[in-house]
């Protein structure tokens, strides 16, 4: 039997761990079974978030950038057709950025294993920059590998997972804790073993993430209310609503 696994969190370092967190509480956590806390503000509301990676074969990619995990997040993000309110757009980088993912093939040597952790820099409680590193050699319960590199098609889904769940920390999202983890209810899960072979995680961002998302207060103002001076009128949920607002440039990266 596999052990179930958590995503902990260490002052703005936050990555994949094994034990699982038990009856962890969060002073912003929502009241709702097996949904994330909040964890930050996360990116300004309306921005391009710039990313740029390193380390991954292109068959990896696929799964990390644009077509896979961030790719993901943009569908739920970006209006018109989104399902939160946060109009972020993670967006290729150009040569340097502020947002990185990489990859090393050892372990965090804060925690063994993490499959990947996310340090993320803030400014006024908003996220100006962050590194996400997926670790290779992670391991758990003693010297089970976290990571089976093996082209399967489960390997390629943990990418995917581990990508939307390290994402989700620099959209303002803590990890779920372990007693309150439901299968496949959010991207803030932690794993069930090499390559999430218990499918604790799941491969898209849910109506879970997305109702914590929207509920952080600068999410929050897109939805609904309009901005009165720079025509920006948004409006979150379901069905016909008209949504537009500029995109606001940050200089961040993200590595793919």
């Amino acid at each position: 039997m596999h052990k179930r696994h958590a995503l902990t969190s260490t002052s703005f370092l936050i990555g994949l761990a094994a034990g699982c967190l038990l009856g962890v509480g969060y002073p912003m956590a929502v009241s709702e079974a097996a949904c994330p806390p909040i964890g930050s503000n996360g990116w300004h509301a309306n921005s391009v978030v710039y990313y740029q990676t390193t380390g991954f074969t292109s068959q990896e990619l696929d799964q990390v950038g644009g077509g896979g995990g961030l790719g993901n997040w943009n569908f739920h993000n970006i209006f018109p057709l989104s399902q939160n309110c946060s109009n972020v757009y993670f967006s290729a980088a150009p040569p340097t950025g502020q947002y990185t993912i990489s990859t090393n093939s050892g372990y965090s040597q804060l925690k063994p294993t993490a499959p990947a952790e996310t340090a993320s820099n803030t400014l006024s409680g908003f996220v100006v920059s962050a590194t996400t590193t997926f670790y290779w050699g992670a391991v758990y319960s003693g010297n089970i590998p976290a990571w089976n590199r093996d082209g399967s098609p489960g390997y390629y889904s943990f990418l995917r997972k581990v990508t939307l769940h390290e994402a989700g920390h620099t959209m303002g999202l803590f990890d779920v804790s372990g007693v309150q983890q439901v299968a496949g209810q959010s991207v803030m899960n932690g794993y069930y073993g090499t390559n999430d072979v218990g499918n604790n995680m799941p491969i898209n961002v849910q109506q879970c993430d997305d109702d914590v998302v929207s509920s952080i207060p600068q999410y929050a103002s897109n939805c609904g209310i309009g901005s009165g001076g720079g025509g920006c009128v948004n409006l979150c949920g379901g069905g016909g609503e008209t949504r537009s607002c500029d995109l606001v440039v940050i200089a961040a990266a993200i590595a793919r």
